[in-house]
């Protein structure tokens, strides 16, 4: 954002081919010292980026996910009374670069269901890992393509001269369209269908 339009417009993207979950593993266990198991859930949940899988580290921590997961199910089961004192409590009590770590924690945890659904490694124990497999299990067969796409285009707008309150009410449109309607939606076919039997 520092840089002019002028030079933007001139500078040419450069993609680098994303590394293994193998190759990443090892890289971090052998650079960072992080335990195998660790390091294994890690190279799963950032797509092959070392500098992800350092950001998700970072943002591995007890201290702010509470938050993340109350936005979510605010978002996601509460009234829009509750959600926009949600919205206005996480917009005084959190600055630009603060959400967009709540953020990032909210995919993290997102993505522990999705490797939990996939029997995959995670880094969540205890109560945050009850929480995310009951996410999981009411969810089953979500396709979380979507819901990640929303939260990196907030966090993407969070960068930008965006108002935040207005940010996080797209987020939480957003949320309940890629997750609670396709549960609604399986709910009303099996209403309509019945309980599938195997022969």
């Amino acid at each position: 954002d520092q840089l002019l339009a002028t030079i933007i417009s001139r500078c040419q993207h450069v993609r680098f081919t994303v590394l293994t979950p193998d190759l990443l593993s090892d890289a971090l266990q052998a650079r960072e010292g992080m335990p195998r198991e660790e390091a294994v859930a890690l190279a799963n949940l950032s797509g092959g980026s070392y500098g992800r899988a350092m950001e998700l580290k970072r943002t591995n921590m007890k201290e702010g996910r509470q938050d993340a997961v109350s936005f979510l199910r605010t978002a996601l089961y509460k009234s829009r009374v509750e959600l926009f004192r949600e919205i206005e409590k996480l917009s005084a009590d959190y600055d630009r670069q603060e959400l967009v770590g709540l953020l990032t924690t909210l995919e993290l945890w997102l993505r522990e269901a999705m490797l939990n659904g996939e029997r995959l490694p995670q880094l969540m124990s205890g109560s945050d890992r009850e929480t995310v497999e009951k996410f999981s299990t009411h969810h089953s067969g979500l396709d979380y393509g979507p819901v990640f796409s929303s939260l990196e285009r907030a966090i993407s707008l969070l960068g930008k001269n965006v108002y935040i309150p207005l940010i996080l009410i797209q987020l939480s449109l957003d949320l309940q369209r890629s997750i609670r309607l396709p549960l609604s939606a399986r709910s009303q076919q099996s209403a309509v269908t019945g309980p599938s039997t195997v022969n």
